[in-house]
């Protein structure tokens, strides 16, 4: 068993490891004495390969040094070789903020050396870093082998990476482990220059930051009551019933009727799909005309033919017969005669009229969905976003249903439930649109709709005596759009806390709103201001002809932080293009600082081929495909050819500043909460748990309760005035039993 390997390694002119690489036993005072004198450090673990985080098994970890010069030293620890007092200093030297730690993916060495009770802090990870470079590009290579070429044109060998699982020391692993902490700063040093030159700064420090933050949310992770779990697996099977039915009534119309005939889909018969080769399935349907017969086999029905001939009814024995000659026509009939409700309820028979189509296949429902919109290529959000027909809408709301017994059906529990009855997701911390992405599960997308409210976060709940707090910004995005475009008719509703989607609607559909009214409008009740005086309440009101008129407004003001277009607004209020093209005009019309702000966002992102967020952090998403287009911008600019892909950069450059801010100001929200926390030495009281979004959950004890409620709304507000120093945004900060939203 090797334990403390210290490896002296000459760097070549270009970087590389030289061939006279030496490796010596030592005494671990020799690391003692080295770890002091540092203030910089490369760091990297190997763990045994499972895909679970409260499973993994530390195996190594390593150290190099990150001084400049001909000679390097990397340290190679077995962490089950070291004493007590050995892996204590280690831990010392992780968690102590005087020295910095480089690393690679560094979510994964601080989540997993969380498990062995060592928090590490001070922390520069090359990854994260190189995300902020490339603008959280999707396609981009960030692995340490690809930066690694990228930056110093080195090769690296990730052979021997899923070999540690033994816990079997070898030259090998050893030249694998160190190679890791071989390059990190030199990488660190480049990196740092260029981000200096696109100034990055700020956004770099703020990620590295956030980094030990969403480390915690991963080890922590959420408990998940899976009996409520399942019971809303139960009350979603009549929600999918229902959304499949609403689609399914499209195959009863034009063109689609048609279509769905000549390929099978519909058929004007009843269809029998028993698999008569299926021993089980035989078995089953025989034992429903004869409940006492064992089996389907051919020995096993002449044995009962036999023992039972003389009392049998004819016909009985007349089905019997026939199927030993493998003619299964008088069985079937006896089925639908006598059974009908069971083989529909099994599946054995479809009714006629009953629609076979697959709505979440692509080659099934594309050619249906192509006989309304001839243009559509294929059914990705993208495409659909740009069609109008309700009946993929339908489509669309029937998937989402699905997914409440599929996705959270009971094969999330199998899947991501851990020993511990814990789910732990994986975080993205920076993805082009500045916010962050969760998978494995994806628990940013924990269904809340209308038809099922909160009841699936609802089951994940604290442990005894703890509660849940929770804190998002009350209309954070629109929020921000108000403060960037200075829109005085949006601040002044912000500000006084008006319902923002009615005071828009009344503006863009004048006295349509006003006769729209009805007689105990909430939104023309009278209040006293804050001046004394009196004035409208301007609250949302339940009056039937107002609702349908605000939810139209209200689609804008959202997708105006997602660059809504007109068919996806034609789309989602199941009106004309032109009728939606028209609403947008209007609405322009009555904000026209909105417009102004928005074109300018737009207009500068064509231009430039980047795009960024507000200040102090300036986060910039690059669009890779613009030096391509770049001599099509002025006809682009004037209208006079679109181009497709200066149309999507336009669009994207609506939407990053806003949802880009939003994000900044959570992760800085979050570096202020998790700060507070340590600092203050209240880890065992209170855990960050959650971040979705504008939301931030944290878990307290209930004794403390209601002094975190108020604390962590005021860090919450403190993050927000960084990005809005005026103060308008606000937090909602609430304590509840469960995750809700």
């Amino acid at each position: 068993m090797i334990g403390k390997i210290k490896v002296i390694a000459t760097i070549t002119p270009d970087l590389t490891l030289g061939e006279n690489v030496q490796y010596e036993l030592v005494n671990f005072n020799e690391f003692i004495d080295w770890a002091l004198s540092q203030t910089e450090v490369q760091v990297d673990i190997e763990t045994d390969v499972t895909e679970r985080w409260n499973d993994k098994t530390l195996i190594s970890i390593q150290f190099g040094s990150c001084r400049f010069g001909a000679e390097r030293v990397q340290w190679f620890f077995q962490w089950s070789a070291l004493t007590d007092d050995q892996k204590a200093f280690i831990s010392w030297v992780l968690e102590t903020p005087r020295i910095l730690k480089l690393a690679h993916n560094a979510k994964f060495e601080y989540i997993v050396l969380r498990f062995y009770g060592i928090i590490v802090n001070n922390i520069y990870d090359t990854m994260l870093a190189e995300k902020v470079l490339r603008g959280g590009l999707e396609n981009a290579e960030y692995a340490l082998a690809d930066i690694s070429w990228k930056y110093l044109r080195i090769i690296m060998n990730k052979e021997e990476q899923s070999n540690f699982g033994d816990n079997i020391i070898t030259p090998k692993k050893i030249k694998y482990g160190i190679t890791d902490v071989a390059y990190l700063d030199v990488i660190k040093r480049l990196q740092y220059q260029e981000a200096q030159e696109k100034e990055l700064l700020n956004v770099l420090g703020l990620e590295m930051a956030a980094l030990p933050a969403f480390s915690d949310i991963t080890y922590e992770g959420m408990r998940l009551d899976c009996d409520k779990w399942r019971d809303n697996i139960r009350l979603a099977e009549p929600v999918v019933a229902e959304a499949l039915t609403k689609v399914n009534k499209w195959l009863e119309i034009e063109p689609f009727k048609s279509y769905a005939l000549k390929n099978g889909h519909l058929s004007n018969e009843d269809r029998c799909v028993i698999n008569y080769n299926s021993h089980p399935q035989k078995n089953e349907l025989l034992q429903l005309l004869f409940p006492d017969i064992i089996g389907g086999t051919k020995v096993i029905v002449q044995s009962y033919i036999r023992d039972n001939a003389m009392q049998m009814p004819i016909n009985r024995l007349m089905i019997l017969e026939a199927y030993l000659r493998k003619d299964y026509v008088p069985l079937q009939q006896a089925l639908l005669t006598e059974h009908r409700d069971y083989l529909i309820t099994h599946d054995y028979l479809i009714p006629a009229g009953e629609p076979t189509l697959n709505w979440n296949s692509q080659p099934q429902v594309l050619p249906l969905a192509q006989l309304v919109e001839p243009k559509l290529k294929d059914l990705s959000e993208e495409s659909i976003n740009k069609t109008i027909h309700p009946m993929l809408r339908d489509r669309e709301k029937y998937i989402d249903a699905l997914k409440l017994i599929s996705t959270y059906g009971e094969e999330f529990i199998r899947k991501h439930v851990n020993s511990d009855g814990k789910v732990r997701t994986n975080f993205n911390q920076v993805v082009s649109t500045g916010r962050v992405s969760t998978s494995n599960p994806n628990m940013q997308n924990i269904v809340v709709t209308e038809q099922v409210g909160t009841r699936y976060r609802n089951a994940f709940v604290c442990d005894p005596d703890y509660v849940f707090v929770d804190s998002d910004y009350t209309g954070q995005e629109l929020g921000i759009i108000a403060y960037v475009s200075k829109d005085p008719v949006w601040l002044d509703a912000i500000i006084n806390g008006f319902d923002l989607h009615s005071i828009c609607a009344e503006l863009v559909f004048g006295d349509k709103w006003k006769k729209a009214a009805d007689s105990d409008c909430k939104y023309y009740k009278m209040e006293v201001g804050p001046d004394g005086k009196m004035r409208k309440a301007k609250q949302k009101c339940k009056c039937h002809k107002h609702s349908i008129l605000r939810y139209q407004v209200k689609s804008i003001n959202f997708g105006l932080a997602y660059g809504m277009s007109e068919f996806k607004l034609a789309g989602e209020l199941q009106i004309t293009i032109p009728e939606a093209r028209t609403l947008i005009a209007t609405y322009f019309t009555v904000f026209p600082k909105i417009k102004d702000t928005l074109e300018f966002m737009g207009d500068f992102g064509i231009q430039n081929g980047y795009i960024m967020t507000l200040a102090p952090f300036h986060r910039k998403r690059y669009f890779p495909y613009w030096y391509e287009n770049k001599m099509y911008v002025e006809p682009h600019r004037l209208g006079i050819r679109f181009n497709p892909t200066l149309g999507e950069i336009e669009r994207a450059s609506k939407n990053m500043p806003i949802q880009g801010a939003g994000a900044d100001m959570m992760k800085t929200a979050m570096v202020l909460i998790r700060n507070y926390i340590y600092e203050h030495d209240l880890q065992d009281l209170i855990k960050i748990v959650a971040q979705v979004h504008d939301q931030l959950t944290t878990i307290c004890h209930k004794d403390h309760a209601e002094w975190w409620k108020d604390r962590m709304d005021e860090l919450m507000r403190e993050a927000a005035r960084l990005i809005i120093p005026t103060g308008i945004l606000k937090a909602d900060t609430n304590i509840t039993p469960c995750w809700t939203k």
